[in-house]
């Protein structure tokens, strides 16, 4: 799904670009570009925390 229309972002551009980031400005950065009308900032920043949650969350063990 295209979050950022502007600079032609979708959903896993978005995600992987998050999981390295911090913050929004880092999202962008990491992907090479900036928000241009803005609309897409509060869904990146959703996805943004939904990637911190998932990196804070228990990894189970691998299986042997």
């Amino acid at each position: 799904m295209y979050v950022c229309i502007c600079n032609g972002l979708n959903d896993r551009d978005i995600g992987a670009a998050a999981a390295e980031a911090e913050t929004v400005s880092h999202v962008y950065q990491r992907l090479g570009c900036r928000p241009q009308c803005g609309k897409c900032v509060p869904l990146v920043l959703r996805l943004l925390r939904v990637a911190d949650r998932l990196d804070d969350a228990p990894h189970p063990l691998p299986a042997e």
